[in-house]
């Protein structure tokens, strides 16, 4: 048990390490999860993004909309924070 975990963690680790961030200015996705549905955000500027959520649960329908400025986690190469 103990060597699967190991071979599964350090898989992992290779994979992770050779991962790059996406440049992107538009991008869709899915949401699953307690609430399912799909997102899309598209960057009006350099560093900021309008966000839409269209979220779907217990017959209902919840649309969510997002305004997002996204900046570099200084000292990291490629993770971001937004608020």
């Amino acid at each position: 048990m103990k060597l699967k975990v190991l071979v599964l963690a350090l898989s992992l680790f290779c994979v992770t390490s050779v991962l790059k961030a996406q440049d992107y200015h538009t991008a869709i996705g899915a949401r699953v999860g307690y609430f399912n549905g799909l997102t899309i955000k598209h960057f009006i500027s350099g560093n900021n993004a309008i966000e839409g959520i269209a979220s779907f649960r217990w017959r209902g329908f919840v649309l969510t909309g997002l305004y997002e400025w996204q900046k570099p986690v200084k000292g990291l190469r490629n993770p971001d924070y937004y608020i």
